[in-house]
C-alpha cells in the first residue's frame, strides 16, 4: 500500500474524515448483519410455510412436489439478491477499512516530523491559515521557508508512509527526527538507517 502527495494533503485538509468514514463503516456493518438476519428469517419462514402446507407452499393446482420446487426457487432467487447486496456492501466495507488504515498511518507519519514542520502543516492544511498568516505568526518564517517546510513535510510523510516500517515501529520512534544526508541530494535517511549503520560498524 503506497500513497501520493495529493492524498496526504487531502487527509490533512479533512481532519473529520476519519470519523465520517468510521460512521459509514459501522452503518455498512449493520446493513450486512441485517441482510444476514433477513436471509436466515426468510429461510425459516418459507420452510415453516412448507411444513404447514400454507397457500404459499401449495395450491390445488400444483402438486406437492411442484410446490416444493417453487418454494426452493423462491428461496434461491431471494438468496441470490440478498447475497449480491451483501457482497456489494462487503466491498465498500473493506474499502472503508483500507481508508481508515491509510488515515491512521498518515497521522502516525505526521507525528514523526519535527515540531516546526508539524506546526506549519497543521496551520496550513487543518486550520486553513492563509499565506500571510503563516508568514506573520510566532515562527517568523519567510515565504520561501514556509514553502520549503510544506513541500518537504509532505514528502517526508509520503516517504515514511511508503517505507517498510510498520505503524508500531514508527509510533515508537516518533520523537526521533528524520535525518537527511546533504551529500546524497537530500535522500531521506531515517533514524532507523543510522541505527543499522551503528550496529554493523
Amino acid at each position: 500500500m503506497e500513497i501520493r502527495n495529493d492524498t496526504v494533503k487531502y487527509y490533512l485538509s479533512h481532519p473529520d474524515l476519519e470519523q465520517k468514514i468510521w460512521d459509514a463503516t459501522m452503518l455498512l456493518k449493520r446493513k450486512i448483519l441485517d441482510i444476514e438476519e433477513k436471509d436466515e428469517t426468510l429461510r425459516e419462514d418459507l420452510f415453516s410455510s412448507l411444513q404447514m402446507k400454507s397457500p404459499l407452499a401449495s395450491t390445488d393446482k400444483i402438486s406437492s412436489s411442484g410446490s416444493k420446487s417453487d418454494l426452493f426457487d423462491i428461496i434461491d432467487k431471494t438468496n441470490k439478491i440478498l447475497e449480491e447486496s451483501k457482497n456489494q456492501y462487503l466491498v465498500m466495507y473493506e474499502d472503508y477499512l483500507d481508508k481508515l488504515e491509510e488515515i491512521k498511518r498518515v497521522d502516525i507519519c505526521f507525528s514523526c516530523l519535527d515540531l516546526l514542520t508539524q506546526d506549519v502543516l497543521n496551520k496550513k492544511y487543518r486550520l486553513k491559515y492563509s499565506w500571510y498568516e503563516l508568514e506573520h505568526d510566532e515562527n517568523k518564517l519567510s515565504h520561501r521557508q514556509v514553502m520549503n517546510i510544506l513541500n518537504n513535510g509532505i514528502e517526508d510523510i509520503v516517504k515514511l508512509f511508503n517505507s517498510q516500517y510498520n505503524n508500531l515501529h514508527l509510533a515508537r520512534n516518533k520523537d526521533k527526527k528524520i535525518i537527511f544526508n546533504e551529500e546524497k541530494e537530500n535522500i531521506q535517511r531515517t533514524i532507523f538507517d543510522v541505527e543499522k549503520e551503528n550496529f554493523y560498524d
